[in-house]
């Protein structure tokens, strides 16, 4: 008879699991390389990041928000928590792309939502690299994507506030661990929207790659609320809350 051990069992999962996710890589891996190797969701490895900065503040499990979700695995800061047991909600502009968050991850608080700082009547524009679906002024007449591209669909869609959602899921604000905003160039207006004085995430991932006074306007936004950055992708701004500072006088 032939035993299979535990750690070849989680070899074979995670083989599939490869397959599945990333069939470019999955005949390039033997057994070692999957057996030392660490999946990331994001797009340049985000989660692991936050991740980290979670687990040195020891938090084991916690609430996240994704505003700009997308999809449940592809491109996610949050996948790699939900699979480490975290829970939180997920936003998007897009009933379909809700749809597949009440499929995969239906034990999160899923959201179809248009989020700014303010409400108002926009358009909600869809493109044919649906990562790149947006919301724009009714008044913008430029409705090209980040890359360009001219959307396949516009429709009306009224913005709410962050802050008015959390108000209406929560009776009172929750330890908030991780918020990750990805809004096509709408992150901002997004932030903007939420009450900081209320609602107090430990990290914040942005996306601030739009020019070289986006990051510089997020950091002296957030560093008003107490948070300096800690880490940065290719396209993300990862901020975390300063520790309180120590008074050894003890004054």
């Amino acid at each position: 008879m032939i035993r299979i051990t535990g750690r070849r069992i989680c070899e074979i999962i995670a083989a599939k699991l490869i397959s599945i996710l990333r069939p470019d890589i999955a005949g390039k891996l033997g057994a070692l390389d999957i057996r030392f190797m660490n999946i990331s969701f994001s797009q340049f490895g985000e989660d692991f990041i936050v991740y980290t900065f979670l687990k040195d503040m020891e938090r084991e499990k916690g609430i996240y928000i994704d505003v700009g979700a997308h999809h449940p695995f592809e491109y996610s800061n949050t996948c790699l928590l939900y699979h480490k047991g975290w829970r939180g909600i997920n936003i998007d502009l897009f009933e379909e792309k809700i749809n597949r968050f009440h499929t995969y991850r239906p034990d999160d608080i899923n959201v179809v939502a248009a989020i700014s700082n303010k409400q108002e009547i926009v358009n909600r524009l869809h493109y044919s690299v649906s990562v790149m679906n947006r919301i724009a002024p009714l008044s913008d007449t430029n409705e090209q994507s980040l890359w360009g591209e001219s959307p396949l669909e516009k429709k009306e869609m009224e913005t709410t506030t962050l802050t008015h959602i959390l108000d209406g899921i929560y009776t009172k604000p929750p330890k908030i661990d991780f918020l990750t905003i990805d809004c096509e160039g709408q992150d901002f207006e997004v932030l903007q929207g939420l009450d900081l004085t209320i609602y107090k995430p430990e990290i914040i991932a942005v996306e601030t790659t739009y020019d070289n006074c986006a990051q510089a306007a997020f950091s002296s936004y957030l560093e008003h609320y107490g948070y300096q950055l800690y880490g940065m992708t290719k396209l993300t701004s990862i901020y975390g809350r300063r520790a309180p500072s120590v008074d050894h006088a003890g004054n």
